[in-house]
């Protein structure tokens, strides 16, 4: 057994997953493996505002997907590696101003996925999510890289495979609601509003949050995600 660890050397590997969901920094401990897989969503962003008239508003961009593998040696059993799930933008009520972008996730200080851009408004353009500077130079291997769907402007938004969908754009008249993308592994984009209909978060992990209309509130976007998988 390793001093301090809890891990024993030679020790069979049981395969396992673990999942982190709620926004914020925490930990995962290193167990015995062969293989590590790390996949990771950014938060999505929120849905931007119509003013009145018929105007229109963007929905929020889905957070962006990246997975990688880890091999044998790489990491420490063992060892604690730090683990930030980015949340997903603010629902805001600003009357044409833009939405909120989702923040990034990351792992191990070392890889990261950004979240989605804030949906424009009728007054100002999306607002592009922070980026995350790696403190630790690593040479895992990237298998899969997906940016998140596109927030529909006063339109359907973009589905996508992995990544969170974007979400639909917003109309303050028209009378016609315009869906969030949708997404086969992450989360959906909302829907976004019209002059008398509803609005909708993006569904976790990263989707879109929908466009809001004037005096209402825009769609949120969906919290991000780390799943971590070893055998």
């Amino acid at each position: 057994m390793l001093p301090g660890m809890g891990i024993f050397v030679g020790e069979a590997v049981v395969p396992g997953s673990q999942t982190f969901s709620s926004p914020g920094l925490t930990t995962f401990t290193v167990p015995n493996y062969n293989t590590i897989t790390v996949e990771l969503w950014g938060g999505g962003g929120s849905g931007g505002e119509a003013y009145n008239g018929n105007t229109i508003s963007q929905g929020g961009e889905g957070g962006s997907y990246k997975k990688y593998s880890i091999t044998a040696g790489q990491l420490i059993p063992g060892t604690s590696q730090s683990v930030y799930v980015g949340a997903g933008g603010a629902a805001v009520q600003s009357n044409g101003g833009a939405g909120l972008p989702g923040d990034y996730s990351y792992f191990a200080n070392a890889v990261w996925t950004i979240g989605g851009y804030g949906g424009r408004g009728q007054f100002n353009s999306a607002t592009s999510a922070s980026s995350y500077t790696p403190t630790v130079s690593v040479s895992w291997t990237l298998v899969t890289s997906e940016a998140g769907g596109a927030g529909g402007y006063g339109s359907v938004g973009g589905s996508v495979t992995y990544a969170g969908g974007g979400g639909g754009g917003g109309q303050n008249t028209g009378g016609v609601t315009k869906a969030g993308g949708t997404s086969t592994f992450g989360g959906n984009g909302g829907q976004g509003g019209w002059s008398s209909g509803s609005i909708f978060a993006g569904s976790a992990p990263g989707g879109g949050g929908g466009g809001g209309i004037y005096t209402t509130t825009s769609g949120a976007g969906g919290t991000g995600r780390v799943v971590i998988t070893w055998t």
